[in-house]
């Protein structure tokens, strides 16, 4: 055989385990070690608590917070899409409505939840 014929086959060969690769991690079957990779796909439609506040998004930490609050909150959650969709509007979150907002810094904000203070993390 000649070199392009090779060359040729070798191509192929990568491009089509390429593919497989490709359509496998889509459908959320690789793994690597005991890992398992998740692709964006499943990770918005399995998405967790997640607010839009000042054109950010923020998720749920599980991190109850018990320090005492001022009694001032920086705004409200108003707007509510489906708990499988993000968030894309100021003061909306994809898990319910009329919950109180404070923001802590740049990267955190605390959510008023029925079980107290729960941090969100930007995302």
């Amino acid at each position: 055989m000649n070199k392009k014929i090779i060359i040729t086959i070798i191509c192929i060969f990568l491009v089509v385990s390429g593919i497989i690769l490709v359509k496998s991690i889509s459908k959320g079957n690789y793994k690597t070690g005991n890992n398992e990779l998740s692709t964006n796909k499943e990770i918005f439609t399995s998405v967790q608590k997640a607010v839009m506040i000042n054109n950010q998004i923020y998720v749920e930490t599980e991190n109850k917070i018990d320090i005492k609050k001022c009694g001032v909150c920086d705004g409200k959650i108003d707007k509510q899409v489906d708990t499988d969709t993000m968030p894309t509007q100021n003061n909306e979150s994809n898990f319910g409505i009329d919950i109180l907002y404070q923001i802590i810094d740049d990267n955190n904000i605390d959510l008023r939840l029925d079980e107290g203070w729960i941090r969100f993390t930007k995302i």
